[in-house]
């Protein structure tokens, strides 16, 4: 699952494609799905309060065991 800021697509506008070929080149064959969001939280590092981050690109690799 990909995660990308509503911020990065107004400031990349069309070249904003370029996230999922990255995505596609590191993981080929792996199928993937995902949304524009706004508003990311979670710690800046491990052990940290959560704040709010802005601009991010967040990807969710699930496998099944």
């Amino acid at each position: 699952l990909l995660f990308s800021c509503a911020g990065r697509k107004m400031i990349a506008g069309t070249r904003i494609a370029e996230e999922t070929a990255i995505v596609r080149r590191a993981l080929p064959g792996v199928p993937f799905a995902g949304f524009y969001c706004y508003g990311e939280f979670g710690p800046p590092a491990w052990r940290h309060p959560f704040r709010l981050h802005g601009t991010t690109f967040v990807c969710l690799l699930l496998r099944e065991t």
